[in-house]
């Protein structure tokens, strides 16, 4: 795959749950990297999604510049396939406090992830967008960068989940206990 793909979509879509069921189909053949920006509610659903596992490495991080750090460890650890979950979260906490200095490393790490897809890394992130928020999510920059976005919109008429990659309509889902079920998709 080797690409940098970033899922977006509203706070509670089922972005996490997405690209877990993601990596979990990945995990028999590939040790996945997960780096976690979004503290104690990432941690739960990782261990009810993917369980324990034994191939994939869990990282936590609390602060922009540590999650800089974490994504170099883990392409020095040698991981093939990296989750980011949440790769702006951090960035929308600095830019309260030097939006200068949380712009400067939110590109960084989005330049950082670009090369690394481009060094036959496979890069999936997260991003909460609220579609008209008041606090920068840093969508302008993750579009510079990014190779495929993938949006993910609650449905109004019923609980399943719309998937939109780079604008298109691509198929419907459920989030359960388990992860993501695909309800129809087109291939």
């Amino acid at each position: 795959m080797n690409t940098f793909s970033v899922v977006y979509g509203e706070a509670a879509s089922g972005k996490t749950s997405f690209v877990l069921s993601l990596a979990k189909r990945w995990l028999d053949k590939q040790t996945i990297g997960y780096l976690n920006t979004e503290g104690e509610i990432n941690s739960v659903r990782v261990l009810q999604i993917l369980g324990n596992h034994t191939r994939y490495l869990y990282v936590e991080v609390r602060d922009i510049i540590s999650e800089l750090f974490g994504v170099m460890e883990l392409d020095n650890l040698g991981m093939n396939i990296m989750l980011i979950d949440s790769v702006n979260s951090l960035y929308r906490l600095e830019m309260a406090i030097d939006e200068r200095m949380a712009s400067i490393a939110f590109s960084l790490i989005l330049a950082l992830l670009k090369k690394l897809s481009m060094n036959k890394k496979t890069i999936i992130a997260t991003s909460q967008v609220a579609m008209e928020e008041a606090v920068p999510s840093g969508l302008v920059f993750i579009k510079r960068y990014a190779d495929n976005l993938i949006r993910i919109h609650k449905s109004e008429r019923d609980s399943s989940r719309i998937i939109y990659i780079n604008d298109v309509y691509f198929g419907k889902g459920l989030i359960e206990d388990k992860g993501f079920r695909w309800i129809s998709c087109q291939a």
